[in-house]
């Protein structure tokens, strides 16, 4: 199908509908059991929508994830009306690894040019067989070509069902042992034990409570059971389920609620496995992001600026350390290595340049004219011998070599030492000239 037929079945932005999520609101053993034993995208992407919602944890890691995706720069060879677009296929590609599947809509914007725009999740249901529909109003329709791109991927949230499913059952429990501990029971040894103070005397532990009061007998004594169990294993496995919550999706995370220490060294093997996962999102969305713009026969050569690693400025002193050895590096490597995009050159316009330069080098100004003018030439040269002849004076002064080169090095403090030998030279050698002349 070409762009002209592409166009012809094309039209505005679609209105959706949303889906019914009123039976997404539980999360049971049951329902984890079935989606991990079928791995079905309609049992699956209902249990990925609801963890999101409910977990905090999750919703955090996968935001993390997502940005580092979405905030980054890049350039591309189409026009700049198209970026948009490009964001929001970039949106759809983390999208898609993250929950299975995700939608981008194929349109005519307002100018009537086209544009690409990533279907919200709350307008995905999926039916029994991994049937995927949208809804615009009662009326349900299966998206297809050109108009919707579905894109589909390997769940990753998958891994995380069941650490999810048992740190919540955890924490209904904790809630109980809490409730527990913060009501003991209580316990009266009793001075009798006919029924009718038994009675009484329950009676006035049900009233028992903060300002209240029983009345007991004299020989009758109240006791409470405290209870001896801690909080400490509960809190321990939320955090160790927070701390594998974060290793799914972002390669483990330093934040205090997922690691109970940090170092230097554990840092920077997060780090460059963080990047290790960045590299691969981007490589799934500038894929994505070229497949996607090719139905419309244009070329998109995105290029999604990402570090390799986390000083660039160390890296680029590398190259040049490297570069003084050597070793040479030409343009498309240097590209290739910051991940920068090579600019178009103009053959022609070089090429003018070049015959120009064979034949007549033309100042820029009057101020370069000036500069590379004859005149500003012997002005140099007539100061040039000033200060050779002040420096002579000054050097002759001197009855060593090591004090000549310090009244030298004094008097020219912030020059390079390699300048201040070559300047150094020049002056003996023209002093030892003089020599040899006026001996002659």
């Amino acid at each position: 199908m070409n762009k002209k037929e592409v166009y012809s079945k094309l039209n505005t932005q679609t209105n959706y509908s949303k889906t019914d999520i009123q039976h997404y609101n539980t999360l049971t053993g049951g329902q984890i059991k079935v989606a991990l034993t079928t791995k079905a995208l309609e049992y699956l992407y209902p249990l990925f929508t609801l963890i999101v919602d409910k977990d905090s944890s999750v919703a955090s890691e996968i935001e993390t994830r997502a940005s580092s995706l979405e905030n980054r720069f890049f350039s591309s060879s189409l026009d700049d009306k198209y970026n948009k677009s490009i964001e929001q296929i970039i949106s759809a590609s983390i999208e898609a690894k993250l929950f299975g599947v995700a939608i981008v809509e194929l349109f005519l914007d307002s100018n009537g040019d086209f544009a690409f725009e990533k279907v919200s999740r709350e307008y995905i249901f999926i039916e029994e067989g991994g049937e995927i529909f949208l809804k615009t109003g009662d009326k349900k329709f299966k998206p297809t070509e050109p108009k919707f791109f579905i894109i589909k991927h390997e769940p990753l949230l998958i891994k995380l069902l069941w650490i999810v499913y048992a740190k919540h059952f955890v924490l209904s429990h904790f809630m109980k042992f809490t409730e527990f501990l913060g009501v003991p029971p209580l316990i009266v040894n009793a001075s009798s034990s006919d029924s009718k103070t038994i009675d009484e005397i329950s009676d006035a532990l049900r009233e028992l409570k903060s300002a209240s009061f029983g009345v007991f007998g004299s020989g009758d004594i109240v006791k409470v059971l405290e209870g001896r169990g801690s909080q400490d294993d509960f809190l321990a496995f939320v955090k160790y389920a927070d701390a594998e919550i974060a290793k799914v999706i972002n390669g483990q995370s330093l934040s205090s609620n997922a690691s109970s220490h940090a170092s230097y060294a554990l840092g920077k093997v997060q780090e460059s496995v963080r990047l290790e996962i960045v590299a691969k999102d981007v490589k799934f969305a500038t894929m994505l992001v070229n497949k996607l713009f090719e139905v419309l026969e244009l070329k998109s050569e995105l290029t999604i600026f990402i570090e390799k690693d986390t000083d660039l400025l160390n890296r680029a002193n590398t190259l040049k350390l490297l570069y003084d050895m050597g070793y040479e590096m030409n343009e498309e490597d240097i590209s290739k290595e910051f991940d920068l995009k090579l600019q178009k050159r103009n053959t022609q316009a070089n090429h003018r340049l070049q015959s120009n330069a064979k034949e007549k080098i033309l100042p820029i100004d009057k101020f370069d004219k000036f500069f590379t003018g004859d005149k500003f030439k012997d002005f140099l040269k007539v100061n040039e011998m000033e200060i050779k002849a002040t420096l002579e004076k000054v050097l002759l002064s001197a009855t060593t070599f090591e004090e000549a080169f310090e009244l030298l090095n004094n008097a020219y403090p912030d020059m390079a030492l390699d300048k201040l030998e070559e300047m150094f030279t020049t002056v003996l050698f023209n002093s030892q000239l003089q020599g040899y002349i006026e001996e002659d």
